[in-house]
């Protein structure tokens, strides 16, 4: 029988391919990039800063605008946004989709989890390890790309800091990371968990027209950045003692 689906474990742990597999051999599931607009804008505008990809996508399907979503979270498809809701968006979102014979699949976001525990649903871990995170958690914020689709281009030239702000970038990792290993510690026995390796999930089949993010030439300040773990070291233990 097919349950909700709610994945975890960081910003950068291959939740998309996983999704996208999910959806392919199960197409009960709803994440709701199904149908997307891929000739319109994927872009989206945080404070000054714009920022693209595909999450940013709008959505086409019949499903979508029955849903309801806080301002704040728009434009982005339901797999980005559907934890980010308060609880009232969240359940009349779960229940739109089940009324249409459905169940969802999308990023749960650790410090929201107990909107999940209002239905059966499978919590999925994805267990990535945390330098690597790091790395391409940077690289996003630098970069200004969350996903890349096909005929995208890492620029020729070396990346630079640019107006990144390094310790917001880093802090904001830390407290998500730090979340996301305490949410394991206290989710991982549990009947309904269940932890995957990411080099096992992007090998997973699936029809994700996305490409892994091309390897960016960086400037030494940009490189020096992204390998300082000097701030790292509770991560690590924590790291350490789960996995």
């Amino acid at each position: 029988m097919t349950n909700h689906v709610f994945i975890f474990g960081g910003p950068r742990n291959g939740s998309w391919h996983y999704h996208y597999s999910r959806c392919k051999s199960d197409p009960l599931l709803y994440g709701g990039t199904e149908n997307l607009d891929w000739s319109g804008s994927n872009t989206r505008k945080f404070g000054d800063t714009v920022y693209s990809g595909t999450s940013f996508r709008q959505q086409k399907d019949d499903i979508f605008p029955l849903l309801q979503f806080e301002e704040v979270t728009l434009p982005g498809v339901f797999f980005e946004n559907c934890f980010l809701q308060s609880p009232e968006n969240f359940m009349h979102n779960i229940d739109i989709i089940e009324r249409h014979g459905r169940k969802a699949i999308c990023k749960g976001y650790e410090h929201t989890y107990g909107l999940s525990d209002i239905y059966d649903h499978e919590k999925v871990y994805i267990k990535r390890p945390l330098v690597d995170q790091w790395k391409s958690y940077a690289i996003c914020h630098i970069t200004k790309k969350w996903q890349w689709e096909e005929g995208d281009k890492m620029p020729d030239s070396e990346i630079s800091m640019a107006d990144t702000n390094k310790e917001s970038v880093r802090e904001l990792f830390l407290n998500r990371m730090t979340t996301v290993y305490n949410f394991y510690g206290l989710h991982k026995d549990l009947s309904e968990f269940t932890v995957l390796d990411y080099s096992d999930v992007v090998s997973m089949p699936n029809d994700s027209p996305l490409i892994p993010t091309p390897k960016p030439k960086l400037s030494s300040e940009v490189n020096d950045y992204i390998h300082d773990l000097s701030k790292f070291d509770n991560l690590l233990e924590l790291e350490a003692k789960f996995f």
